[in-house]
Formats: structure tokens, sequence, C-alpha cells
């Protein structure tokens, strides 16, 4: 409930229009945009699933998984895959996963501190921060002896090497692109940050206080979730670390990575592709949001598990009922334009 009609900023009773939805009634994350938005957090549950005595069940949920996939968008893979790399290889202790916040907390603030610092060396400092982010997390995969990972994997690679994946790919061969300017290569490839803009879309780009407003809230519930994990590696803590990878990969993605505006067709402007670049930082963005929860709602610690239930529900009522954009009030100019449209005839 909380992530399909919260508030996912620190106000109760707004929905700052984080990704391009296109949701009448404002809720970041409709069905439209279901897979997409929660796939890191379905595969993290997976790869929990799969790291124990493979049975039938597993077998036949990969098949299944492995059936659906192969229906799945070139951007819902693209976050799948990444997805199981990064659960695959990024397994930490909690200390490691400290570590990694503190890393991704300070990279962040020093390259979204000032629009200048964006639009200058942003792109490069991310690519350096993601870096020492991932050698702080990486350790050896031990899945020689996981047979649940191997049917997972299997199923998964048989589900895009068959479906729309392959195929979309082979239209859209690099070539084909670099031939319309729609990539930029070379040593404009990490330039889009100076076209970096201070409005609505891009307005996080101008300071970090606007970077805290629109993307803040999960990195502050990850730094409580952090303070208060447990002492031993769980899966949360596991899956919480891989997200802050993928998070940040979806902000360079979004935010640094060179797109051309001089092909043909469709002519689009760096801010008009926001419709598209926000999809690679919303896998990373409600995984954080949901896990850092989960974690928090889970805590040993009577009174913040108390508190953290309580925002739960907080933030999840409160938009429904208050505020200029709340659910009854959408309910409410529906109905009245439906009571229009049946005395019309």
């Amino acid at each position: 409930m909380f992530l399909f009609f919260g508030a996912h900023a620190f106000s109760f009773t707004d929905r700052i229009y984080l990704f391009d939805s296109a949701n009448p009634a404002h809720y970041v994350m409709h069905p439209g945009r279901l897979v997409s938005s929660l796939c890191v957090i379905w595969v993290a549950g997976l790869f929990a699933a799969f790291d124990r005595h493979m049975n039938l069940l597993r077998g036949v949920v990969a098949v299944i998984l492995g059936i659906g996939i192969s229906a799945m968008t070139i951007s819902v893979a693209a976050l799948s895959a990444a997805a199981s790399l990064v659960f695959l290889l990024f397994s930490p202790q909690p200390r490691r996963l400290t570590c990694a916040a503190i890393l991704a907390f300070l990279a962040v603030a020093l390259i979204y501190r000032t629009h200048e610092s964006v639009a200058s060396w942003g792109g490069v400092a991310l690519v350096v921060a993601i870096g020492a982010v991932s050698l702080v997390l990486l350790r050896k995969p031990e899945i020689g002896g996981n047979r649940g990972f191997l049917v997972l994997g299997g199923c998964v690679l048989a589900g895009l090497g068959c479906g729309l994946t392959v195929g979309n790919l082979t239209a859209l061969s690099p070539d084909v692109l670099a031939a319309q300017g729609f990539l930029e290569t070379g040593d404009d490839l990490l330039a889009g940050g100076r076209h970096a803009v201070t409005e609505w879309p891009a307005v996080h780009q101008y300071d970090l206080s606007h970077f805290a407003l629109k993307f803040g809230l999960p990195l502050v519930l990850l730094a409580l979730f952090v303070v208060t994990r447990p002492a031993r590696e769980d899966v949360l803590v596991t899956s919480a670390a891989g997200a802050i990878v993928l998070f940040m990969d979806g902000l360079l993605l979004m935010d640094f990575v060179l797109i051309a505006d001089h092909y043909e067709t469709p002519k689009w402007s760096y801010v008009q592709q926001f419709a598209l670049r926000s999809r690679f930082v919303e896998g990373g963005f409600y995984a954080l949001l949901g896990l850092s929860l989960a974690g928090l709602v889970r805590s040993e610690w009577l009174p913040l598990r108390v508190a953290a239930t309580a925002y739960v529900g907080l933030a999840t009522i409160t938009p429904i009922v208050w505020g200029e954009l709340s659910l009854l009030t959408q309910w409410w100019y529906n109905a009245r334009f439906l009571s229009r449209g049946v005395s019309a005839f």
C-alpha cells in the first residue's frame, strides 16, 4: 500500500512527480510502471528463495519466470539482468553495507552539492564512486554447488534469448543507434551533465537540497537501517547493499550518459528525454525505499519498530484523505466528470 499510494517524499501530503508515469492521479507507481518499479525487489526475493535446496516448486517458478521474462521490454530485461548480476556478486557483511552507504552518501553530497558540480565533473566522480562502492561490496560468488542458482540462471537466459529482448536489440544495434546519432561515444559519453538544467523535471540537479527533496527519503531511511541493522548478515542487508549500487547506476544513466538530441526522429531535447531517463533510477529508488522500511519495521528495537510502522501508516493514509491531490479528491473529480457525461445523454 505504501509503495503504491503513499508519499515518497518528506511531506505526507505531497506526491512529487519523481518519474514520468503519465499518471493523472499523480501516483508515481501505477500499473504501467509496476514491473520496472518493483523489478529489483522481485529479483532480490528470487535470489533469497533460490539460495536454498532445490525442489520441484522452485523449479516450476524458474520455468514460469523464464516464460514471463521472454515478454519483457528492453528496459525491464536490462534492469533484471543488472540486478541479478549485482545480487550474485555482492553479498556483503553488515560492516560492508555501512561502508558502502557512507561512500554513497558522500558521493551524492559532493556531486549534487551545486549545479556547477553536476554540470562539470559530476559524471566522472559518480563513475569513481560506483567503482569504490562495488569494490567494498564485491565478494567471490559461490554458486557452483547451488543448483537453484544454476536452474534460475538457465531459465532466465533462455527467456531472454528467445523473447522480445533479443529481437529488439537486434533491430536497435549499436551501429544503428550510432548512425542515427542516438548515443554519443568517446569523450562525450559522460557529458550529459553539461546539459544539466535547474527546472522540472531535472530540478534535482540544482543543488543538494533539491536533490534531497526528490530522492532523499530512501537515503535517510537507509541511514536509519544501517545504524540499527542486525549484527548478522541476512537477506535485507544483502539486498539493501545491491540496491545502493543499482540506485547509483541509475543516477549515472539518468543524469550523465549523453543521449544525443540531433537525431531526426524523434527529436527530443535532454529535458524531454527524462521521460525515458527516469526509468533507469526508479528500480534502485523503490528497492532502497522498500527494503530500508522493511528492515526498520522488523527492527529488534521495539520503539524503532513502532515508529517505523506508524510512519508507514501515516505516509500511506494521509495522501489518500488529505491534500489537493488526495485519492478522495481524485475520485470526486472522476465522479463529477462521469456524471456530466451521463447527463449529456
